[in-house]
């Protein structure tokens, strides 16, 4: 991700919240962790989690994890008679200005891998890096 995006700055989950802890936020992120899907962001906890984590902009995600199992017949003939099995990771997310409160972009990347019955599951990593880097894209454009 660096090679290709040097000027972006990431923060690691752990480094976040280890200074979220240290700002002592510690019970006000677990709050915003719990609340945010169905009440969104508060501005003034938003500039808080900024000023901790040194920085302007927040990138909240969501990830989902799948495994679809097919055995319909379109499937059986687009894969030769076997049954196929698709693993995907969508992770959708925000990007939110920490000074003014507004939310400034919005968006999603797939990442996939459709298998047949007896190949090898590839590493979700693989996969979730395949997810990460279309949503990169997208916000980079």
């Amino acid at each position: 991700m660096k090679s290709t995006w040097p000027a972006l700055r990431v923060i690691s989950p752990g480094d976040c919240l280890k200074r979220l802890n240290d700002a002592g936020l510690t019970a006000s992120y677990l709050k915003f962790d719990r609340d945010f899907p169905k009440t969104g962001v508060d501005g003034g906890l938003l500039r808080s989690f900024g000023k901790a984590l040194h920085c302007r902009y927040l990138f909240i995600s969501t990830a989902v994890v799948g495994d679809v199992k097919s055995d319909t017949s379109v499937t059986v003939v687009w894969t030769f008679g076997r049954k196929s099995v698709l693993h995907s990771v969508k992770i959708s997310g925000q990007i939110w200005d920490t000074v003014s409160g507004c939310q400034i972009w919005e968006g999603s990347g797939v990442g996939y891998n459709r298998l047949g019955a007896y190949e090898a599951a590839p590493l979700t990593e693989d996969v979730v890096n395949e997810a990460v880097e279309r949503l990169l894209e997208t916000i980079m454009l």
